[in-house]
């Protein structure tokens, strides 16, 4: 009786080992065949980029980022929206409040805790 239960946990395990090292298997050749094709890509990308010249190489990204600032700060804005600016005085005024308290705080001897 004991036979046959330690040889179908034996199978079991088997089983189990056997399966576990093809899933990793392929799952190692799958990863690395992405990264072998993405670096690929990037190094196609760079072969194309190189071949410009260098005033567009740094014109080009300064020109997207400007894009992406004026679409993100002056046309995300709704018509209500754009003439409420956000008011930073409010904001200055409360840090310069707290850091007269901490002032005072450290002239008193009081420690800070973070």
């Amino acid at each position: 009786m004991r036979d046959a239960t330690s040889s179908a946990e034996g199978s079991s395990l088997l089983s189990t080992v056997v399966v576990s090292t093809l899933g990793a298997t392929l799952g190692g050749l799958v990863a690395a065949l992405l990264i072998v094709a993405f670096t690929e890509m990037l190094k196609a990308m760079l072969a194309v980029v190189s071949r410009q010249n260098v005033g567009l190489v740094v014109l080009v990204p300064l020109l997207g980022l400007l894009l992406s600032v004026l679409i993100l700060y002056r046309l995300g804005w709704g018509e209500e929206q754009s003439s409420q600016r956000p008011r930073w005085g409010g904001q200055v005024e409360n840090l310069l409040v707290w850091r007269r308290a901490l002032a005072s705080d450290r002239r008193r001897g009081v420690i800070c805790r973070r």
